[in-house]
């Protein structure tokens, strides 16, 4: 994935921050730092889940960076990842919405 659009927002459910905490293959252990307003919003979970990102296929993931990430299903069928660090101003100001 390029960027983050508008619609890209609107195809999931679950938007948040995330730190990788823990890699294996596929396999991150993630750490939910912030929750960006989407509708409906999601459930509030714990804090750290393992969660697989077969649906990220260009998820290049590196442990202790930060991550917003996309879900259609919580933290299943995962539509984009992009660094933290990496996000356009353009996705930024999405993200503030």
């Amino acid at each position: 994935m390029t960027t983050i659009t508008q619609q890209d927002i609107e195809s999931v459910s679950t938007v948040a921050l995330v730190t990788a905490a823990a890699i294996d293959e596929k396999v991150y252990q993630l750490m939910y730092e912030k929750y960006y307003q989407v509708k409906p919003p999601p459930r509030k979970r714990q804090p750290i889940r393992t969660i697989n990102l077969n649906g990220c296929d260009d998820a290049d993931v590196e442990d202790d960076t930060m991550y917003v990430l996309g879900c259609k299903i919580e933290n299943k069928d995962c539509q984009f990842m992009r660094r933290y660090d990496q996000l356009t101003p353009q996705e930024q100001r999405l993200l503030a919405k």
